[in-house]
């Protein structure tokens, strides 16, 4: 529940009955002795899947009508501002909306790794002018490289050159 809520808030809660309580609801339990806070992700006349926000997959357990359930109403934060926690139809939306948001950062983050291994796709560097001591690389009137000798390390004056370019 990253996302929804941030270390420190605090979640101002109601008692709740197990009919009442509808998918997308945010909800507070125990189980193992621990206290946890999850979306109701699923529900069927006996049984409640949960699912926190940042999970992959549904929790391994069922709530039933005999665990005690609290409804989670409204977030306060540091600044003791109050803000109301979504339900139903605009709960899910919000799990599907951070679900979408992380699956996004995964992809671009695996992109690009890719582009930074596979550097295929970077122009190759130009042949190099000498001049005095030093190899230089340019671009139409625009040095964007130089290297001390033929087997140096080519050195880039702008970072964005070094993404463009591929050194051989």
């Amino acid at each position: 529940m990253r996302f929804l809520f941030t270390a420190g808030d605090i979640l101002e809660t109601r008692p709740v009955a197990f009919n009442e309580v509808k998918r997308g609801d945010v909800i507070v339990f125990q189980k193992e002795e621990k206290t946890i806070v999850h979306r109701v992700f699923r529900r069927t006349e006996n049984t409640l899947w949960t699912i926190g926000d940042n999970n992959d997959r549904c929790d391994a357990w069922q709530l039933t009508r005999e665990d005690r359930l609290c409804l989670v109403e409204f977030r306060i934060d540091r600044a003791r501002r109050r803000y109301p926690v979504r339900r139903g139809f605009w709960g899910m939306a919000r799990f599907w909306g951070n679900r979408t948001m992380r699956f996004c950062v995964r992809l671009l983050g695996f992109l690009g790794r890719k582009m930074l291994l596979f550097g295929d796709w970077r122009k190759p560097l130009p042949e190099p002018e000498k001049f005095g001591d030093e190899f230089c690389y340019s671009v139409g009137d625009r040095v964007i490289a130089w290297r001390k000798s033929p087997q140096g390390a080519v050195q880039f004056i702008r970072f964005r050159d070094r993404l463009k370019y591929r050194s051989k």
